[in-house]
């Protein structure tokens, strides 16, 4: 094998470079405080039928929240569609893969990982989304991210996502 490269086939910079590697972002202001209203920010990831994915995402706030990310939820309306970018800006793939803002969720379904964030510190996330040591591969269906407000007062919230279309 002298003078072979081999590449990870699941790298992030070779799915950046092929175009297979996507990442959608919401910013929300103003969530309220616990004690004010819902106090959450959701989105609603879907993964479409017959895909998969290699998925990390980041949840931050300017205060105490807890973060939480489900598999299978039970949703009424999906919300508002977040736009889906291809990290690769000359490539023209797109993914399957959907992302919405403020989905109606009557379950959260399955916890897959619930983590409290003091002062809202970035979650999940080191040196940014690092989805070879914190990834998960996720089949076909729908997913919950959720910001959480627990503190008194109302807060802004980021949830990042990125993900590799297997």
């Amino acid at each position: 094998m002298s003078g072979q490269s081999i590449i990870d086939p699941f790298s992030y910079a070779t799915a950046i470079r092929d175009g297979q590697a996507f990442s959608a972002t919401l910013d929300v202001d103003d969530v309220p405080a616990e004690n004010g209203g819902p106090g959450q920010q959701e989105v609603l990831l879907r993964v479409a039928a017959g895909a998969a994915i290699r998925f990390a995402f980041a949840i931050s706030g300017g205060a105490d929240c807890w973060a939480g990310f489900y598999a299978d939820p039970t949703t009424g309306a999906d919300g508002a569609a977040i736009a889906v970018l291809n990290r690769n800006r000359i490539s023209t793939n797109t993914s399957t893969t959907l992302a919405f803002d403020g989905p109606t969720v009557s379950d959260d379904g399955t916890k897959l990982r619930r983590f409290f964030s003091n002062n809202g510190q970035r979650v999940n996330g080191v040196d940014g989304l690092d989805i070879e040591k914190r990834g998960w591969i996720l089949d076909p269906g729908d997913y919950l991210l959720q910001f959480d407000n627990h503190s008194a007062g109302v807060t802004d919230a980021t949830i990042e996502m990125i993900w590799i279309d297997l």
